[in-house]
């Protein structure tokens, strides 16, 4: 060892590093010699050595827990091995002297709490707060402190997400890749705790396991699974979702409503209502992660919490290029929600907005097909549910519905099966429907081997699964023929209106807001009561013409009103309401479309004018703005493209 003794007095190598990467630092030395790589060796040795290993490919990991076992504690672990056998090809074992140390600190006995308060571990802080947890690093050890039972569960779970287990692992198919090597940077910890006090589940579907929904509100860091939700009251926050076969609530929609919720004091209690927590499955994510750390998400950063589940499911590569095509999804759910079609879009407005809409998923569905072919084996499930079937059932839809509406207005009764324009479209339609079915059958049939056999509750749906509407039924003869039908010619025309999002002011006032992934622009802007935002035109015309403001439809707080004012130049202001009655036909038109929208007649002269908007309530959001020369102009989308890609 005379070698190794002067290695270590010239370089202060310490002979306690690991036997292997001690000889490799020597290898190193003898046969490079060369300065740079022997600190290459040295700084990988340094590195190393501060891993904290907790799984080292041979054996099963193990863990030690510290206290009195309790049932929400059992259940984590119970969760946690699992996971580690889907990882490592072996369950997590309860051994003594584990790598592994857990304690809930309600449940230790005054001598075993003595002996922790000796390590420098962070107990007064994790004590303090309900459902908290600390997971860190101590000496060897890896530690898990709770104040409680859910704060262990939490402290348990966030190990197996640090390990690359997605807590969609079972509802989602999210298969984690075989790992061989499961360690902790030495000065690694985290210290975490709830934002909001009680985290509720409200799974409305019948056809779920009772400890299946228990495990996704451990994952999720939950505490309440509930199958009635409780009534608004101050301090409390009900979110209800409305779809039960596909996600069509945008993310920037669920950040609004329970940020401003937070922030006008619902701080004790959120429950998130849902039917299946497997369609929802990023939006019932990104409440939870709200729940437990409201500046988890801003307006700013929806888009980047988003892609980063998409990480969490598909990789980093695969995650990432899906972010935009998922975008682009949500731009086009927002637009209209597939499942509750009622809406009619106009083929004469804005160059074929009709056209363009079925067009736009067309591309959002191609752009899968090049992906698909990189998904891996034990994640086709899980691409298929989350990603490939919205999608496709979306663009479906659009196209069932859509072309529906122009067969009935291109075609008569009594000629329709003459009428070649109108049969085309016909034929679009029920090949779009005929791809619904088969895509619902996959998922209710054969999905992960039948795992999910009749879990979408859609059957009673004739809206999903009803026969498109038509003049007359058409047969197999004309389906043949017409099968093949050429390309539509659409443009996207503005038609001489002056058409503009939101964000694009001129001028806004203290506390206003632009919201990722909100509204048809992508980027509604939320204001604050008296707020405003102005905007500036030219008008090239001198004449009538009508403006358009489009607000996102919502409620009130406590039964307030929400409201806002519009001032064109020096007239006098206009005060318009987005709030309707509840179920009433008004609400939900605003509701299905993500817009409601409010004109104002003027009379413009070639001349430079002004907008002023300003929010007389609380909860006041605008997404886009046209000036249109055409009072009586009948049309669905606002000709401008969105302000988030």
């Amino acid at each position: 060892m005379r070698f190794g003794t002067k290695l270590e007095k010239k370089y202060q190598i310490s002979v306690k590093t690991d036997e292997f990467l001690y000889f490799f630092c020597i290898f190193a030395y003898m046969k490079l010699r060369h300065i740079t790589t022997l600190l290459f060796a040295f700084l990988a040795c340094t590195m190393w050595s501060k891993d904290v290993v907790w799984f080292n490919g041979h054996g099963n990991v193990s863990y030690e827990l510290k206290s009195k076992k309790s049932p929400i504690v059992e259940s984590a672990l119970e969760i946690f091995s699992s996971d580690m056998h889907q990882l490592t090809g072996q369950r997590a074992e309860s051994e003594g002297d584990a790598t592994i140390e857990i304690y809930e600190l309600d449940k230790m006995k005054d001598k075993e709490f003595r002996k922790l308060q000796s390590r420098k571990l962070p107990i007064n802080k994790v004590i303090a707060k309900q459902d908290a947890f600390y997971l860190g690093t101590d000496g060897d050890k890896v530690v898990i402190l709770g104040s409680n039972d859910y704060g262990t569960a939490y402290g348990i779970l966030e190990l197996s997400r640090l390990a690359g287990v997605s807590p969609w692992i079972w509802w989602g198919d999210v298969v984690p890749a075989q790992k061989h090597y499961l360690a902790l940077k030495s000065d690694f910890f985290t210290l975490q705790w709830p934002s909001v006090e009680k985290r509720g589940i409200c799974v409305t579907g019948t056809n779920f396991d009772n400890k299946r929904l228990q495990e996704i509100m451990l994952r999720l860091r939950g505490n309440m699974l509930l199958h009635k939700s409780p009534a608004e009251k101050d301090g409390t926050k009900v979110l209800s979702l409305p779809e039960n076969w596909l996600p069509s609530t945008q993310p920037g929609l669920i950040y609004y409503e329970m940020k401003d919720a937070f922030d006008h004091g619902a701080q004790h209690e959120w429950v998130i209502e849902l039917n299946n927590p497997k369609v929802d499955a990023y939006q019932l994510s990104l409440f939870m992660d709200m729940a437990w750390n409201i500046n988890r998400v801003n307006e700013s950063n929806i888009r980047d919490h988003f892609g980063e589940w998409l990480r969490q499911q598909f990789g980093d590569i695969i995650g990432q290029q899906l972010l935009p095509i998922m975008t682009e999804y949500y731009h086009l759910v927002g637009i209209n929600k597939p499942e509750q079609w009622q809406q009619e879009f106009a083929a004469d407005a804005f160059g074929n907005e009709l056209e363009r809409y079925i067009a736009n998923f067309g591309d959002v569905a191609k752009a899968l097909d090049k992906i698909e072919k990189l998904i891996p084996t034990q994640l086709q499930d899980a691409y298929f549910a989350a990603i490939k079937y919205p999608v496709y059932c979306a663009a479906a839809m659009a196209t069932k519905q859509l072309q529906a509406q122009e067969a009935r207005h291109i075609g008569r009764p009594q000629s329709f099966l003459h009428d070649e324009e109108a049969l085309s479209s016909a034929v679009r339609s029920w090949k779009a429907y005929e791809q619904i079915l088969q895509l619902n059958s996959y998922y209710n049939n054969d999905l992960a081997g039948g795992k999910w056999k009749n879990s979408l509750d859609i059957q009673h749906n004739d809206l999903i699964v009803g026969e498109p509407l038509f003049p007359k039924k058409i047969t197999k003869k004309e389906i043949d023929k017409y099968g093949q039908p050429e390309p539509i010619y659409f443009d996207f025309d503005t038609d001489n209106t002056i058409t503009r999002n939101a964000c694009e002011y001129r001028r806004a006032s203290q506390g206003v807001k632009a919201i990722e992934m909100f509204g048809h622009s992508m980027k509604a802007i939320e204001l604050p009561q008296l707020g405003q935002l102005s905007y500036s035109f030219y008008s090239e015309r001198d004449g009538d013409a009508v403006i358009r403001i489009a607000a996102i439809p919502t409620q009130g707080f406590g039964g307030k009103d929400v409201s806002f004012s519009v001032k064109i130049d020096d007239n006098q202001p206009q005060i318009f309401s987005v709030k309707s009655p509840i179920d009433s036909p008004q609400w939900k038109a605003d509701s299905q479309r993500g817009q409601a929208v409010r004109t104002i007649k003027v009379h413009l002269t070639r001349n430079s004018h002004t907008i002023d908007i300003t929010a007389l309530d609380d909860h006041v959001a605008i997404d886009q703005i046209m000036v249109d020369y055409s009072p009586n102009r009948i049309f669905y989308m606002f000709p401008v493209l969105p302000a988030l890609h």
